[in-house]
């Protein structure tokens, strides 16, 4: 029995050591991020298909279950949850102030925010800081206070005025105190306003109020006539300036800013209106103010004239800001003449430019012309009536004068001379006193200038050439010469050798309804290219270029009639339907891009490859467009591209300058006007 007993003993434990080896699990277990086996769980050994749950660490929540199963001694994972940070709810808005996370990504388990106050307050509480915890945010929601500055002392002199703060009461963040004198005749001497800032300060030291006093000044280019050592409030100051400058308008008086109006010697300026009258082109264009010694040119349209009597004059301002005439063009009118011998009752009061009238003069002098004109200068002929003149017997040097036959006589050369002109003598008639003509005699081997010939031109052509002189010249496009030059030889000219190019072209041919788009030339060199386009509502057919190749053009293309429009251009409009191309009988409308308007209608209809009628965006009239930056100044913040009516741009001058005037322009009536101007500062 003993034995038997022994023997079951051996076997029972021969099993349990075959199962330990097959199929338990044992400690350590799986590391799982934020989570644990719990105590009530732990066990020393696993039986094969054990399960092993987790459980979540302190501050962390389960997000699915964590589960692990013993499989034959190894532990796999059956459930794949995880622990995720524990989250808290929205921190609660803080009155003046915010808050920044600085420790963590989210608002969860362990997050810590910070709070600030805004600019201009102040945290009143202990913590700034708080913490994510398991039962939420830790402390209390921390306070911020406006930031005050304490009112300091005034002088009685001084009047301080404030918004809706009681007097006696600190000043909060951003509040502004202003500050006048009690009294006529005293100055703030500081700040005009001081503004309670972040740091619990005022931004400047409150002001006092001291007796307005100014000194003499110095005046460029002018002096002071009642001179004093000290100026007291509202006294006047007297000055005078030199010559060539003028007083600044105005009685300058001490003031609290000093001497107002500054006492200024300006330059003396002659003045143009902005715009130019009728029938006048003036340079330089768009200038009105000018320094004395400075000129300005007119020029008049044909029947207008200057103040001086010409189309085109140059006036100049003069020292005192005054023009000497009158720098304008007008409308041309003629007096009445008083110096002729004609009825007073057939002439009118005055007459316009280029009438004409006949007239005549006593018996002692005689008309230059049959009528009277009225000029730019006054009446043509000037003077009307001149003293009868015979025209004495010309003298020609080198040549001789035949007998006149009535009023003309015969110019003829002697010997080894010619005339400068053609052929061997000329007639010359007297009228009025003087001959038609007076022709020159010159050596029979020298060259006068030489003919015109066609594919030559001369350069720099003089009246007589010495026998051996040579005259330059050069070919039109599409010729050649071996020389460039011709000589005088014994009086003669050699022909010019202007030879066509090897390969040239003749004119291209014409296109039935189509043209070409550069400008025609007579010829064109060898592989010289020439494009054609089609009038409205043709399109081209084949190729719209053709080529000189050796003489003879490549064919030309055709122009057919289309069906189809092209998109109506224009940068300012919106087309509805927006198509590259339209059929024949398609309708279209259109809109305008702001500022531009359409016409009434806005709708155009494609007929036979042409438009209806044209798309025509237009500015309203009273529209302005960038004003003139002029010299030394800048616009004041961003330029646009239109200004509407009545609309002000703002300008500045550049360092070292002072705004003359204004410092505004005002679009009127699609043109700017009180134009600004900036002035070299003075001393």
């Amino acid at each position: 029995m003993k034995t038997t007993l022994l023997l079951f003993c051996s076997l029972l434990c021969v099993a349990t050591s075959q199962i330990d080896r097959n199929g338990v699990c044992t400690e350590p277990f799986p590391v799982v991020s934020n989570a644990e086996v719990s105590e009530e769980y732990r066990k020393p050994n696993y039986t094969d298909g054990s399960l092993l749950p987790f459980s979540c660490v302190l501050g962390y929540v389960p997000a699915g279950r964590i589960v692990y199963s013993c499989s034959r001694t190894k532990w796999e994972r059956v459930r794949r949850g995880k622990c995720l940070p524990k989250p808290c709810e929205l921190p609660e808005d803080m009155q003046y102030g915010s808050y920044d996370l600085v420790e963590g990504t989210d608002l969860v388990f362990g997050t810590v925010i910070k709070y600030t106050c805004d600019k201009g307050y102040q945290m009143m509480s202990q913590f700034d800081r708080r913490v994510c915890m398991l039962d939420g945010w830790s402390n209390s929601l921390p306070v911020c206070e406006v930031l005050t500055c304490e009112l300091g002392e005034t002088d009685s002199s001084v009047t301080m005025s404030r918004g809706d703060s009681a007097n006696g009461e600190p000043g909060k963040y951003g509040e502004t105190l202003h500050f006048t004198c009690a009294q006529d005749g005293m100055s703030i001497r500081g700040e005009r306003e001081v503004t309670c800032t972040s740091s619990g300060e005022w931004s400047a030291p409150f002001p006092r109020c001291e007796e307005i006093q100014c000194e003499k000044p110095y005046i460029p280019q002018g002096q002071v006539t009642n001179t004093k050592s000290v100026y007291k409030w509202d006294d006047v100051l007297r000055y005078t300036c030199d010559e060539g400058y003028k007083a600044r308008e105005g009685r300058t008086k001490c003031s609290k800013l000093g001497w107002n109006p500054k006492p200024e010697c300006e330059e003396n300026e002659c003045m143009l209106p902005p715009q130019v009258s009728t029938g006048t082109t003036r340079l330089p264009a768009g200038k009105n103010i000018f320094k004395p010694k400075e000129m300005v040119e007119f020029h008049c349209k044909e029947g207008y004239r200057t103040s001086t009597f010409k189309e085109r004059d140059s006036f100049h301002c003069g020292v005192d800001g005054e023009w000497p005439n009158i720098p304008d063009c007008q409308e041309i009118f003629c007096s009445r003449p008083r110096d002729v011998n004609y009825p007073y009752w057939a002439w009118r009061a005055s007459y316009r430019y280029k009438e004409t009238l006949p007239y005549s003069c006593d018996s002692n002098y005689k008309r230059p012309a049959e009528d009277a004109t009225c000029q730019v200068e006054g009446w043509k002929p000037k003077p009307l009536c001149i003293r009868k003149e015979d025209c004495y017997p010309p003298v020609i040097e080198n040549g001789f004068v035949k007998k006149p036959y009535k009023d003309t006589v015969v110019f003829s050369c002697k010997r080894g001379f010619k005339l400068n002109t053609e052929g061997w003598w000329q007639k010359s008639t007297c009228s009025e006193g003087s001959w038609s003509s007076t022709p020159k005699c010159i050596a029979e081997h020298q060259c006068t200038a030489p003919r015109a010939v066609d594919n030559v031109i001369y350069q720099n052509v003089k009246e007589i050439y010495s026998d051996g002189q040579f005259q330059e010249f050069k070919c039109e496009p599409g010729y050649t010469s071996d020389s460039g030059r011709i000589k005088c030889d014994n009086g003669r000219w050699e022909k010019p050798d202007c030879k066509r190019e090897n390969g040239m072209c003749n004119a291209p041919p014409d296109v039935e309804n189509g043209i070409i788009v550069s400008s025609n030339e007579k010829i064109y060199r060898n592989k010289a290219t020439v494009t054609y386009t089609c009038y409205q509502s043709y399109k081209i057919d084949g190729g719209n270029t053709i080529t000189c190749n050796s003489g003879r053009w490549t064919d030309p293309p055709t122009c057919i009639v289309r069906d189809m429009c092209d998109k109506p251009k224009g940068e300012n409009m919106k087309l509805i339907p927006d198509a590259e191309e339209y059929r024949t009988g398609y309708p279209v409308t259109y809109t305008c891009k702001y500022p531009f308007t359409a016409k009434p209608g806005r709708e155009i209809t494609c007929l036979n490859g042409r438009w209806s009628d044209e798309v025509d965006c237009t500015l309203p009239a009273d529209l302005c467009g960038p004003p003139t930056v002029k010299e030394f100044s800048d616009v004041v913040g961003t330029s646009k591209q239109y200004y509407t009516h009545g609309t002000y741009v703002e300008f500045q001058c550049q360092a070292g300058y002072n705004m003359a005037g204004g410092s505004y322009e005002l679009c009127w009536d699609g043109k700017w006007i009180y134009p600004i101007r900036c002035r070299l500062r003075s001393g």
